[in-house]
């Protein structure tokens, strides 16, 4: 069953969130920001260089599909999280 009630933005950052903490921790606080694209196959990242005081650090935007939202049930979400409330 497809989830495809709630605002798609909020169900993107949400996915991304949920996926990022749960198994990325160590790469939460490179994540620039999250878009939601209808547009867009699946998901993409567009990873960015930035250099200051002889570091280079990156950051990711992460872009969000439609297709990839919408084929997430909310009870798969609820899930992983175990938080039903962080499930749009």
């Amino acid at each position: 069953m497809k989830q495809t009630s709630g605002d798609a933005g909020k169900r993107a950052q949400g996915l991304v969130n949920l996926v990022v903490s749960r198994y990325f921790p160590e790469y939460q606080a490179r994540i620039a920001g999250v878009v939601y694209d209808p547009k867009e196959p699946a998901i993409s990242v567009d990873v960015k260089e930035t250099k200051a005081g002889g570091k280079t650090t990156q950051s990711a935007t992460i872009k969000v599909g439609k297709t990839y939202i919408d084929g997430i049930p909310r009870t798969t979400c609820v899930r992983a999280s175990k938080n039903w409330d962080t499930c749009w």
